[in-house]
Formats: C-alpha cells, structure tokens, sequence
C-alpha cells in the first residue's frame, strides 16, 4: 500500500532535484555569456538590436572603445572611440532618441 506512495514521492523529489540543478546551471551559463562578464581584456558595454541579425556593439578593449556593426556574415568597425567621447543617453521615459540628432552629435565630437 505504502510501496505507491513512496515510489511517487522518490519520483517528485528527483523531478524538484533535477529542476533545481538546470536553474543553477543556466543562472552559471548566463553569467558567461557576452555581456554577462567580460573578459580580462575585452568587454562588451552595450548591444543594441536595429534589425533582423543586426547589431550595434559598444566593445572596450583596454582603454579604446569599438563601436562595431554586428551582422549575421561580418562584423565591421564602425567608429573608434575613447573615454572622453562616450557620454550617457539621457532619454526620457516613453520617449526615443532621434538618431540624426545622435549621429550629428557624434560627428562633430570626431572633428
């Protein structure tokens, strides 16, 4: 009669068991992921999406800053920065940036 009941009770601890080893592993994955760290020398900052397998990466390495294009065939050095270019975005809640006033920005900081 017992022999049921500890049959489902050994099944149910292995399941919780085995639920709690993937949520440890992926939370330890994640962390190693790019952006989730860094490396001793390069280190993803920021990673925006602007289209369908097509990225903006803000990568440091060492005291340089790469703004790169990120595409599913090729990645391309768009911008060489340093530290004294790199400003915060200040955009208010519900609002977007417009990008002709932040690429107009830019540029006139390279000349």
């Amino acid at each position: 009669m017992f022999e049921g009941f500890f049959t489902a009770a050994g099944t149910l601890i292995l399941v919780v068991g085995i639920l709690v080893l993937c949520y440890f592993t992926t939370r330890k994955l994640g962390r190693m992921q790019p952006g989730g760290g860094g490396g001793r020398y390069i280190r993803l900052l920021e990673r925006i999406v602007i289209g369908q397998d097509k990225t903006i990466a803000l990568v440091q390495a060492g005291d340089k800053y790469l703004l790169l294009g990120v595409a599913s065939s090729q990645i391309t050095v768009l911008m060489e920065l340093n530290k004294e270019q790199l400003t915060e975005l200040e955009v208010s809640q519900g609002q977007t940036a417009d990008f002709k006033s932040i690429l107009e920005m830019i540029k006139d900081r390279k000349k």
